[in-house]
């Protein structure tokens, strides 16, 4: 497996399918399954808040386009 090389088009698409993966390939990257886990539970927060501020953007984006119809 390897790290997803993030471009425009894959982070206005799909931001938080790539970064989940690559917190995903970077955990799996620990030896034993308890680091592992605490390696990609570290990355939760971070996923969750990026995840959150491009739902946001598309929201408004979305938003936007609706009042001008």
């Amino acid at each position: 497996m390897k790290l997803f090389q993030l471009d425009a088009a894959k982070a206005i698409f799909g931001w938080p399918l790539y970064a989940t993966w690559n917190a995903w390939i970077y955990a799996s990257s620990h030896n034993g399954w308890t680091t592992k886990a605490l390696t990609f539970l570290t990355f939760v927060p971070v996923l969750a808040l990026t995840s959150s501020v491009w739902a946001m953007l598309w929201a408004t984006i979305i938003w936007l386009l609706l009042q001008l119809a």
